[in-house]
C-alpha cells in the first residue's frame, strides 16, 4: 500500500514539472515574437483563423502615419499565409492572406522605389529551397512585386 501512494505522488509531481516545462518554453516561444500594437495583435487573433503565429513586424505599409502589421502564421499542416492588419483611422481590417514561406519566415521592410506606400520584403525556405518576394499593399490587398523561388518555399 505504502509503494502505490509513493508511486501516484512520484507520478503526480513528474506530471506538475512536466506541465511547467512545457508552459516554460510556450511563453519562450510567445516572447521570442517583437512587441507590436496589442490593438492590432488582438484583431489578427480575433479575425484570422490560424493554427500558429510564426512571426509579424510592424512598420506603416500605407502612409498614413500608422503602424500596420504585418503577420505570418501557420494556417494548417502544409500551408502557411501572411496578412496584414491595416489601420485605417480609427478602422482596422484585414488584407487577403497570401502563401509564405514554410521555414525561417523572416518580414523586412524598404521603401524600395521611393512611392508613397512601403514594400513588404519576405524571404524564407522549405526543405532547403530559399525563395524571398517584394509585396506592396494596393487596394487593400499585397500585389507581388517581385519574387525569385517563393513557390519553392510556400
Amino acid at each position: 500500500m505504502k509503494h502505490k501512494k509513493l508511486f501516484i505522488i512520484i507520478g503526480v509531481v513528474i506530471f506538475i514539472v512536466g506541465i511547467s516545462i512545457y508552459s516554460k518554453d510556450k511563453n519562450t516561444h510567445q516572447n521570442n515574437l517583437p512587441k507590436v500594437d496589442e490593438d492590432c495583435l488582438k484583431y489578427f487573433q480575433e479575425n484570422c483563423e490560424y493554427e500558429e503565429i510564426i512571426t509579424y513586424a510592424q512598420h506603416d505599409i500605407n502612409n498614413d502615419k500608422e503602424d500596420d502589421l504585418v503577420v505570418i502564421y501557420k494556417k494548417d499542416a502544409k500551408h502557411n499565409q501572411m496578412v496584414a492588419v491595416v489601420k485605417n483611422k480609427d478602422k482596422m481590417y484585414l488584407t487577403k492572406p497570401i502563401l509564405a514561406p514554410r521555414e525561417d519566415a523572416v518580414i523586412t521592410f524598404k521603401d524600395i522605389d521611393k512611392k508613397d506606400e512601403m514594400e513588404v520584403m519576405i524571404s524564407g525556405s522549405k526543405n532547403g529551397n530559399l525563395g524571398y518576394a517584394i509585396y506592396r499593399l494596393q487596394d487593400d490587398k499585397f500585389i507581388d512585386l517581385f519574387g525569385e523561388d517563393m513557390e519553392a518555399c510556400c
